[in-house]
């Protein structure tokens, strides 16, 4: 499957599915907070997270390890996280998230 090709959501019940908010500070500047509120009022297993990386596609929400969605919003990241959307997700290593990567972005 390529990087760009959509998983399927978790099969855990919404409880089950754990829910990362990058709070990265390019994240951070795009409302993170008010993501990671909305998301922890439905999903029980909702939690802060340090960069993900793609940070020109920010604010990012990780969810199950396995699938991020970029561009995340207040007003529908309920309903993203429930569907199918999203992407495959590559973890950065440390040497990848260097100040000279996020100025490239």
């Amino acid at each position: 499957m390529s990087s760009k090709g959509k998983i399927p959501r978790s099969s855990a019940s919404r409880d089950g599915v754990k829910v990362e908010v990058c709070c990265g500070e390019n994240c951070s500047a795009r409302n993170s907070q008010k993501v990671f509120d909305t998301l922890k009022k439905e999903f029980e297993n909702t939690e802060k997270c340090g960069c993900l990386g793609n940070c020109g596609k920010g604010l990012n929400v990780l969810i199950d390890e396995k699938r991020i969605l970029h561009y995340s919003k207040e007003h529908n990241i309920v309903e993203r996280v429930k569907s199918d959307e999203g992407e495959v997700f590559k973890r950065f290593t440390e040497e990848e998230l260097t100040d000279d990567f996020l100025k490239d972005i």
